[in-house]
């Protein structure tokens, strides 16, 4: 990321789109030092945060038991962090290009990634759904993460479907219901859970 934001440095305007809405449309800039670097350091920083976390986590004896899931997890996220940079240096030289064609299928694809190996990851504190009961009940966390898995398929399919085919933008809407749905089942699981006892 550094060495590409050096050789595209000069080509760059002085101003960066720095964020867009969900039509894809610039709604702030930065100054160029800032927006050629900052995304770069940030990556940095969170894999040296990956690092740490396992060590630190009160239940880092699960770790071991997901090793390859979480080496895979690192490179996923780490892997769309230099993607979503190339595209939005792309998009700054190229502006007749519409970003949301290039960041909403990799978006989906990460939700893809993440159902794939949401049943491998073990119990934690740090990694996938944290809400208070599935840190507090393993059985709760199970359930969660098999049914977020199947539902985060789901927003991938009507991702695509929205970015290429719909004119109405319910990317928001999506995004939210595949925020909200693992919250209240957990919760009513875990109330279930509770009644057994």
């Amino acid at each position: 990321m550094f060495v590409i934001g050096i050789i595209l440095y000069d080509k760059l305007p002085d101003q960066l789109p720095i964020h867009r809405n969900i039509q894809g449309q610039v709604d702030s800039y930065w100054e160029k030092p800032r927006s050629v670097f900052v995304l770069p350091l940030i990556t940095i920083a969170m894999l040296v945060l990956f690092l740490f976390l396992p060590k630190i986590d009160p239940k880092k004896a699960n770790y071991p038991k997901f090793t390859k899931t979480w080496e895979i997890i690192q490179f996923t996220i780490i892997g769309l962090m230099a993607y979503v940079y190339f595209v939005s240096l792309f998009v700054t030289i190229y502006p007749e290009y519409n970003i949301n064609y290039f960041i909403m299928p990799w978006l989906g694809l990460l939700f893809v990634i993440a159902w794939n190996y949401m049943n491998k990851i073990k119990h934690n504190f740090f990694v996938w759904i944290k809400t208070p009961r599935t840190i507090a009940s393993e059985e709760v966390w199970r359930k969660t993460h098999r049914l977020s898995g199947k539902l985060w398929t789901i927003v991938w399919v009507l991702l695509i479907i929205q970015t290429f085919v719909m004119k109405e933008n319910y990317i928001l809407f999506l995004i939210w219901i595949a925020a909200l749905v693992p919250m209240i089942y957990s919760f009513l699981i875990f109330q279930k859970e509770e009644k057994k006892k």
